[in-house]
């Protein structure tokens, strides 16, 4: 039977929101650029007579081919101020990091379960930040 080599997508972003939000005072205040930003009111497809976006969204967002979590998670935050939390800036309504991951498995096992481990470090840096973080995780047949 042949084995099938896991594959491994793995996003952790920090998102950032607000009705009346600034992408440029969110990127100050972090000391970064976002990777993604949408503009409250911009639409979100280029049809005629297309949905505007709501909020404006600040995002920074890593992806990795490794199931590393909190190494991809300490980078990602070292990329900001360390003394910022963002749920507190100006016009902010909304701030969450979100860590994304899916892989492969082998046929019919769909459903099978996913792991990760956060280090404390993580934990400390994520504590740091307070913001909370949305998990989702899924796997998917080659």
């Amino acid at each position: 039977m042949e084995t099938l080599a896991t594959e491994v997508l793995l996003e952790v972003s920090l998102y950032i929101s607000g009705r009346t939000m600034s992408i440029d005072d969110v990127s100050l205040a972090l000391g970064a650029a976002a990777s993604k930003a949408t503009l409250r009111g911009t639409p979100r497809t280029r049809a005629p007579d297309a949905p505007v976006y709501n909020t404006t969204t600040w995002q920074l967002a890593r992806k990795s081919r490794h199931a590393d979590v909190s190494n991809e998670l300490l980078a990602l935050l070292q990329q900001i101020k360390s003394n910022v939390r963002p749920g507190e800036l100006k016009n902010v309504d909304e701030a969450f990091v979100d860590v994304f991951m899916a892989q492969t498995v082998a046929n019919g096992t769909l459903g099978s379960s996913i792991e990760c481990e956060l280090s404390p470090e993580a934990l400390d840096a994520l504590s740091r930040l307070g913001a909370p973080v949305r998990f989702s995780m899924c796997n998917v047949e080659p």
